[in-house]
């Protein structure tokens, strides 16, 4: 009892036992789509036939959560995506303890974007990192940037507020003092709806 009140104590260590089940797991939906439970299963059977095949759940908020063997595939997966479900962008996010599926805010979604000619000194991951932050909260980057098999351009998944205007460039400090602007570029520019708050289209005026 506090304050007159019942309240329930849970033991940590079960509830630490649980959220291991659950750190190999996805958070994804469909951005104006909403596929049925067998939709979505034939969708992992038949284009995520690289890894070992999640469990798939289907929420009653429409969110579905993918619980992956363990967290390489997990990391596999989103380094080779965007992926697409009939032809609309699906959204795919790390599951963390005490996610809310009602209250996900729909601006908040992670984005592919590439730095075009970043020099190869840059390429160190925490840099890489660094450099993401700016835009956003990095998730990943590609296998081929993470190996450093192709250094035309650095690719990175970044979780990005797409209710403000992406920027176009980044400001990267040099040895000196002096700056250098880093070109961005992004394989996805979702539209965003300032009077509904959500994205698929822009205001219609």
């Amino acid at each position: 009892m506090r304050d007159g009140r019942k309240i329930v104590k849970l033991v940590q260590a079960e509830v630490e036992e649980e959220c291991q089940k659950w750190k190999s797991a996805l958070i994804g939906y469909v951005i104006g789509g909403n596929p049925t439970f067998k939709e979505m299963l034939k969708y992992v059977y038949g284009v995520w036939n690289f890894v070992v095949t999640p469990q798939v759940f289907l929420h009653n908020d429409g969110y579905f959560i993918f619980r992956f063997m363990s967290d390489n595939d997990k990391e596999t997966l989103l380094q080779n995506g965007p992926f697409t479900f009939n032809n609309r962008p699906m959204v795919l996010k790390h599951w963390e303890p005490d996610f809310q599926m009602s209250k996900e805010p729909l601006q908040v979604i992670p984005i592919w974007v590439t730095f075009p000619n970043l020099p190869v000194e840059y390429w160190a991951p925490r840099s890489l990192g660094r450099i993401a932050s700016c835009l956003g909260k990095p998730i990943c980057t590609d296998k081929l940037t993470t190996k450093g098999e192709r250094v035309s351009y650095a690719r990175i998944l970044v979780e990005m507020d797409v209710s403000v205007e992406l920027p176009e460039e980044v400001s990267i400090e040099l040895p000196g003092g002096k700056c250098k602007l880093q070109n961005i570029k992004y394989e996805w520019r979702p539209l965003y709806c300032q009077s509904c708050l959500n994205i698929g289209h822009q205001n219609d005026f």
